[in-house]
């Protein structure tokens, strides 16, 4: 294999970061020598004018020549060159990468490194149908990590190279955590929009989920990128592969302690919905979701001495999890619905999932039951009756929204590719209606009536089927079209 490492950095700040902290991680022997030792290996560095200079003149740099090609790429030569463009780089750079048939490795500036990840991320990348690799991550206080990281390089490290292990990196998050991530901590008294969420071991670390996690290796022959750097397109599940454990790798931002102070936090905890709504906003947008999530980060200081008081917290964040994916997945539903042209059914569905929280029935559907949704396009859920529903959703009324709406919840998943020409396939509802499936051709039809949308399937466990009267006219959609 053949890797581009591509950093962008330019200004004091971040370029005496890139030299003193995040460069000297990355020659410890588990890191860059590891991958250079048996790889072709090409450091490529944006800078501007100035800094390429300052960059060329410092002894690290030239320590990293001996061990791989080192090419400065100038963005232009701007000193204002804000930070944000950076995305606009690594798009770039990924290009080239790809041009190039390397795998394309991204280390931010300001950064520290564990004496394992690039290592670990090869032997990742080495088992069989691994396409990329993604590295979970701390936040610190750079204004006082920094110096205590540094003070330890003076009387344990060698010159220009920082040898710190997993732990005693995380011991030194612990020690200079940022609040930013703080906020995120279950039961934290305010909240952000998160990507992720953490959940406290005491004394010894943390539990972390996320819906998704920008890449640090991948192939792009075989992944593409979304605009912030989370891969999509993958055939299955095991192309990705997400770092687990602090011990096999992660990775370090240092941030100013009010990098974030413009960010208003909510005065209450998270919940799962704050999960589930921020997972679809805009370039947060991912695939694997659930696949990320569903496994915990475990981060620790030590050897994890009580499993018992681990497994009781990752079984609660599980159940935290699970019921923010499982929302994401109905205010998908609720969006693809709605954009048909069916909002009314989709309202009543997500009114169902968000109102009904102490109905037995709610809770098997978070957790464990997967569903058909039956909207028929232009009876219950149109304009006739829409005083019945807008009475329905009233607070107080949900066990009667329920009732209704379990007319048309078949509580398995119906897959309409699955039923041949001329067969026909019943399925009860749990509010006892029969629905009988046939095939007629290239139509399906449900008790008579004509399937008027392609499937909508969620990602989990959710299916959505809109019908109306079977009129045979060119007002109606063919399966499949």
């Amino acid at each position: 294999m053949q890797f581009e490492i591509h950093t962008a950095t330019w200004g004091k700040w971040h370029t005496d970061l890139f030299l003193s902290v995040a460069l000297p991680t990355l020659l410890a022997s588990h890191n860059l020598p590891a991958l250079s030792n048996n790889h072709k290996v090409v450091y490529r560095i944006y800078t501007t004018p100035k800094w390429k200079d300052y960059l060329i003149s410092s002894s690290i740099m030239k320590r990293l020549k001996t061990l791989v090609e080192v090419e400065y790429v100038l963005c232009r030569n701007d000193e204002n060159y804000k930070a944000l463009n950076h995305m606009d780089i690594w798009h770039d750079a990924a290009n080239h990468a790809k041009t190039s048939k390397s795998i394309f490795v991204v280390v931010p500036p300001d950064t520290i490194w564990p004496n394992c990840v690039f290592e670990n991320s090869l032997n990742a990348l080495n088992r069989a149908g691994t396409k990329c690799v993604a590295v979970p991550y701390m936040l610190t206080v750079s204004e006082t990590s920094v110096p205590a990281l540094l003070e330890k390089e003076e009387s344990s490290f060698q010159k220009e190279i920082i040898d710190i292990s997993a732990r005693d990196l995380m011991q030194l998050v612990i020690d200079h955590f940022h609040p930013h991530l703080m906020v995120l901590s279950d039961n934290n008294p305010h909240g952000r929009p998160p990507l992720e969420l953490m959940w406290p071991v005491e004394k010894e670390g943390f539990v972390v989920r996320c819906y998704t996690r920008e890449l640090f290796m991948v192939d792009l022959l075989e992944i593409e990128l979304t605009e912030h750097f989370y891969g999509q397109s993958f055939k299955n599940p095991d192309q990705y592969y997400l770092m687990r454990d602090s011990d096999e790798g992660f990775l370090v931002g240092l941030h100013a302690l009010l990098k974030y102070s413009y960010i208003a936090h909510a005065d209450r905890p998270l919940q799962p919905f704050d999960i589930a709504a921020c997972s679809l906003v805009g370039a947060n947008r991912a695939p694997l979701a659930w696949e990320t999530g569903k496994k915990p980060i475990l981060f620790h200081k030590s050897k994890r001495t009580d499993n018992k008081k681990w497994r009781t917290v990752i079984r609660s964040s599980l159940l935290f999890y699970h019921r923010a994916m499982i929302l994401r997945e109905a205010l998908m539903i609720h969006e693809v619905v709605r954009d048909s042209g069916y909002g009314g059914g989709a309202a009543r569905i997500i009114s169902l999932i968000l109102q009904s929280q102490d109905i037995d029935f709610a809770k098997k559907w978070r957790y464990r039951l997967s569903t058909t949704f039956i909207i028929e396009g232009d009876l219950d859920w149109d304009e006739k009756n829409k005083e019945k529903w807008q009475n329905l959703c009233k607070v107080g009324n949900e066990k009667i929204l329920l009732e209704e709406i379990m007319k048309y919840i078949i509580p398995s998943r119906v897959i309409l590719d699955e039923i041949v020409d001329g067969q026909t396939k019943t399925f009860e509802a749990l509010g006892g209606v029969k629905y009988n499936f046939k095939r007629e051709g290239e139509y399906i039809l449900i008790n008579g009536r004509l399937v008027v949308t392609n499937q909508i399937t969620g990602e989990i466990k959710n299916v959505v089927v809109i019908t109306q009267p079977d009129t045979r006219t060119k007002s109606y959609i063919p399966v499949g079209n």
